[in-house]
């Protein structure tokens, strides 16, 4: 388990990355708490929206490359399954 934690981390951090980057999501030190935000321009933090075919290509992706990971994985280490 230790060893798939670093892995997802490894494989979460590009895709977090680029998702701060084009504002599409907030980074966790990017919030203001609210006393402070009650006195600056809001703009900066307005986070852009994707289309849907934008979405569904994301979907798309992220399950073919669930399902290439794992025939990759069962191609290098095969899981046998023997009675007894």
């Amino acid at each position: 388990m230790g060893m798939a934690t670093i892995a997802g981390g490894l494989t979460a951090y590009p895709v977090n990355y680029w998702l701060v980057k084009n504002k599409i999501k907030h980074g966790c030190m990017t919030i203001q708490p609210a006393s402070k935000m009650e006195h600056h321009d809001h703009e900066h933090h307005q986070m852009k929206s994707l289309s849907i075919s934008t979405q569904a290509f994301g979907i798309l992706a992220t399950f073919l490359l669930l399902f290439a990971a794992g025939y990759l994985t069962t191609y290098f280490a095969p899981i046998l399954f023997n009675e007894g």
